[in-house]
């Protein structure tokens, strides 16, 4: 009995790696957008998540802002990460990170708008948009 039990071993190995590399190549891939995509058109098909990688530092009082509308896709999720440094540095900047999930074919802008919230002036170097495509 153990012999037949050494003999399929190498079978299940197989059998596992395959089923792997099958499930990792039919997983949608997620398209990830940032500062060089600033002002460009970007396709993306329905039902795909794609992410927005900006740089922040909220010690400043900056923030990145999402207006949304009636867009062909919603935020999924928001998360801000520190860029690992000295612990005893303050002020060190990071990463907004913002996940979106297409909902229905259509065509709009998505703007990121980079302010302090006590300052009502505006700048549009501040200003991260892409014409963004959802297709079938």
């Amino acid at each position: 009995m153990s012999r037949h039990i050494a003999r399929s071993f190498p079978l299940l190995g197989i059998t596992f790696l395959a089923t792997a590399l099958f499930a990792a190549a039919h997983q949608p891939l997620t398209k990830t957008l940032g500062v060089l995509d600033k002002d460009n058109e970007v396709s993306v098909k329905l039902g795909e998540s794609f992410t927005v990688r900006l740089p922040a530092n909220p010690s400043t009082g900056y923030s990145w802002y999402f207006f949304s509308g009636n867009d062909p896709w919603k935020l999924k999720s928001r998360k801000y990460s520190q860029t690992p440094a000295n612990p005893r540095l303050v002020g060190v900047g990071g990463e907004e990170t913002f996940t979106f999930e297409t909902t229905t074919p259509g065509t709009g802008y998505l703007r990121l708008i980079s302010a302090q919230s006590f300052d009502a002036k505006l700048s549009l170097e501040n200003v991260w948009q892409v014409r963004l495509k959802v297709k079938k």
